[in-house]
């Protein structure tokens, strides 16, 4: 009954093999390690298949099982998306308070982030490696995501969620990190406007604008008042209700490191521009 169950549903079967003895049915827990394996070895799986696998591994959690995640994490070899799995399924195991899964998951996302010079690992699977450190506040590993800001030529992506994962772990960036991110942001903000221009499709616009207010509210908390007054008025971004916040708070960013600052003085009058709550920030004005 119990290789029945194994070989019909792998997280059911994990379940049961961690419930029996130890010393049971050692044939079926070998069987079910190899399936389990050659799934996540195989490119024909596809992503259900290797989460589903990954995750039961993870849940059976022993050490056997841990090192065939260590194993399709760490090989070059394997799909990018199968590694994200195994390393999904690396996470998993702190939640179910697998014995040593603190340290495994340190060391695994310690070799994907600073790898030797001859291994490569791709943006995908970095950007899985820091949400990790995110979802499972390893605050020893954020000099990880740190560095990462530090780097130069480094995609959008990877330094959007390493930022991301710094702010999670409530750590606090100094101003040479914080002026770099800013710039990325105004960088992804160009890339966003050439997309733009070259797409017809209206959800796709809907979402493309919806990305640039994302990083204008960034650039705002950084204080890029320039960069917030350029886009004020373009087409999909006017008739947004969060301007006058989002202008106020780059002022006020701008007015604490200068207090003299005119032009964040100027923005912070309303009664310059108009005496209405909006005054000038209406596009109607």
């Amino acid at each position: 009954m119990l290789r029945t169950a194994v070989e019909a549903n792998p997280w059911y079967g994990a379940m049961l093999l961690q419930a029996a003895p130890e010393d049971a049915v050692p044939e079926v827990r070998q069987a079910f390690l190899e399936a389990q394996q050659a799934v996540l070895r195989s490119e024909a799986s596809g992503r259900p298949a290797w989460r589903r696998s990954a995750y039961a591994l993870a849940r059976y959690g022993a050490r056997s099982a841990m090192d065939i995640l260590e194993q399709v994490t760490l090989d070059e070899q394997s799909d990018p998306q199968a590694v994200k799995a195994a390393l999904d399924g690396l996470v998993m195991t702190l939640r179910w308070f697998v014995p040593d899964a603190t340290a495994v998951l340190q060391e695994m996302l310690s070799r994907l982030l600073d790898p030797p010079p001859d291994v490569t690992v791709g943006d995908s699977v970095v950007v899985r490696a820091l949400r990790s450190i995110q979802a499972t506040g390893l605050t020893s590993l954020a000099g990880h995501a740190w560095s990462r800001l530090e780097q130069p030529g480094v995609s959008w992506e990877v330094t959007s969620q390493a930022w991301e994962t710094l702010a999670q772990l409530d750590v606090l960036p100094n101003r040479a990190l914080r002026a770099g991110y800013a710039q990325a942001c105004a960088r992804q903000l160009s890339e966003i406007d050439r997309e733009l221009g070259s797409t017809a499709a209206t959800s796709e616009a809907e979402r493309l604008n919806e990305e640039r207010l994302f990083l204008l509210k960034r650039l705002a908390t950084e204080g890029d008042i320039e960069t917030l007054l350029a886009y004020r008025f373009r087409a999909g971004l006017a008739e947004c209700p969060d301007w006058r916040e989002m202008v106020d708070r780059a002022a006020r960013t701008v007015q604490a490191g200068s207090p003299q600052n005119v032009l964040a003085g100027a923005l912070l009058d309303q009664e310059m521009f108009g005496a209405g709550p909006e005054g000038w920030m209406e596009p109607g004005c």
